[in-house]
């Protein structure tokens, strides 16, 4: 499946280990080497409670937020706000269809999967990865 270079490629969590590391500077004004996982999710999720994602109605940004709050390891928030991205409205083909987006990392089809597996439904979750390789095979065909 196209689906594992994609999660190769994008490195989500220790893709965030620049941004980070600049917000562990800005928060406490030290700089640290961050080489582990778990340090990554702590600092972000430090942030993540400092932003009010929960007003946002733009299904982008409540997927973002959904994304980076499974990334911070908070499963709760990033299912209530996957539901409320998918309850904002119809799904636009620019939202699920964004080759950039896909390509790092942010599909909300790759979103709603881990939100699915997050809270064990993997047949939920097979479906949406199915899609996204179906998006991907596209993509590919495509250049």
């Amino acid at each position: 499946m196209k689906i594992k270079r994609l999660g190769a490629q994008s490195g989500l969590v220790f893709g965030l280990a620049p941004v980070a590391q600049a917000l562990a500077t800005a928060l406490d004004g030290s700089h640290q080497e961050l080489n582990d996982p778990g340090d990554v999710a702590d600092i972000l999720a430090a942030y993540l409670r400092t932003v009010n994602v929960e007003s946002a109605s733009d299904p982008v940004i409540l997927f973002d937020g959904a994304l980076l709050s499974l990334a911070a390891r908070d499963v709760s928030r990033a299912q209530s706000l996957a539901a409320r991205a998918q309850q904002a409205g119809p799904p636009s083909g620019s939202v699920f269809k964004d080759v950039w987006a896909t390509r790092w990392g942010r599909s909300p089809l790759l979103t709603l999967a881990l939100v699915a597996q997050s809270r064990g439904d993997q047949a939920g979750a097979r479906h949406y990865f199915e899609e996204l390789d179906q998006w991907l095979t596209i993509v590919e065909r495509e250049g």
